[in-house]
């Protein structure tokens, strides 16, 4: 899951979806079905595929890959080097 505060998934800046259909078309299982996290300033960990709850936390949590490995942040943004294009 991904844990951030609310207000940065409620920012348009950040372009956060909640996918249920590509193309207008339902998602399939090979692209995420039901529900898919798309996050494109953040590492491709934090766009989550097959999501069936969301919880709602006041204060940031480490979801599975960050306590599977302190290697990966709760916080995972992309390096702006690395974006494929310009954050608004």
């Amino acid at each position: 899951m991904l844990f951030s505060p609310l207000e940065g998934l409620l920012d348009p800046k950040e372009e956060i979806l909640l996918a249920l259909d590509l193309d207008e078309r339902p998602l399939t299982h090979e692209r995420g079905a039901p529900l898919r996290v798309v996050a494109p300033y953040q590492l491709g960990y934090k766009s989550i595929k097959f999501v069936t709850a969301i919880e709602f936390s006041p204060v940031p949590r480490a979801g599975w890959w960050s306590l599977g490995n302190a290697v990966y942040p709760v916080d995972a943004p992309v390096p702006p080097g690395r974006l494929r294009k310009k954050k608004n």
